[in-house]
């Protein structure tokens, strides 16, 4: 393997060395790119949960109103037996 010349290495050790400058400070395009998409993500996944919420209101209404409507055929089957007993 060939040994690099001192300037080669210079100048790796310059941009390490700018590259920990741009540190927390100054975030990278890539860096920047991910903050955005997790402010997208968060966005949308906030959303995504309310749409569930109201429709898991609708859910719960809609079971209300069968469970009312399979009481009542029940009931009036309970009272149509009872009759022919009679």
């Amino acid at each position: 393997m060939q040994e690099r010349s001192i300037i080669e290495r210079i100048v790796i050790a310059d941009e390490k060395v700018e590259a920990a400058d741009a540190g927390p400070g100054h975030p990278t395009p890539l860096e920047l790119q991910l903050m955005q998409l997790r402010e997208e993500l968060r966005s949308e996944l906030s959303a995504f949960r309310e749409e569930v919420r109201g429709g898991d209101e609708e859910t719960r209404r809609h079971v209300r109103l069968l469970h009312d409507t399979l009481i009542a055929r029940l009931t009036a089957i309970g009272d149509g037996m009872n009759r022919r007993r009679r």
